[in-house]
């Protein structure tokens, strides 16, 4: 009697500690940041900045200023970046056709003036950064880093499309 007491005890604590665990995030898969959970569970100009922390936790970095922001960008979006992941992921797979949007009313005729960019880096991730650019408080545009890690790119759905 004493041992099944005992037993149910310890199971008992077992799921405290494991419901305690989930509720601070310490049993969290660190690869739920990936190119393809990004691309499915991320809707520009729909998710809010407190979604995405909330999805995959606080960002490594956040830059609120506009001109810093403003070069981030750039470097992302301008000529330097052609051929580079982005584009790869355009003309070798469907991620840019299946990802999801919501239509905006912004007008961008002056240039792209977000308030914000989330950094996030991790070993885990396989790119040298993933960078969030946010407006009015939604995502708005976001941004992969080359692969740094081949292996890891390779557990992804569509970064392993992309691997030389």
């Amino acid at each position: 009697m004493k041992h099944k007491i005992s037993k149910l005890f310890l199971m008992c604590l077992l799921v405290i500690f494991l419901s305690a665990c989930n509720q601070i995030g310490l049993l969290k898969s660190k690869f739920q940041l990936s190119a393809t959970n990004i691309h499915d569970k991320i809707v520009l100009n729909k998710t809010t900045e407190e979604e995405l922390i909330k999805q995959f936790g606080k960002p490594n970095k956040k830059i609120d200023n506009p001109s810093t922001v403003a070069d981030l960008y750039n470097e992302d979006n301008g000529d330097s970046s052609e051929g580079g992941i982005m584009d790869r992921l355009d003309e070798e797979t469907d991620f840019f056709q299946t990802m999801k949007s919501v239509k905006h009313d912004y007008d961008y005729s002056i240039g792209w003036d977000f308030d914000n960019c989330y950094i996030y880096q991790d070993k885990n991730l396989g790119l040298e950064y993933l960078r969030f650019y946010i407006k009015d408080g939604l995502v708005s545009e976001y941004y992969f880093g080359d692969i740094t890690n081949k292996s890891v790119a390779q557990k992804d759905k569509y970064l392993r499309q992309i691997l030389d």
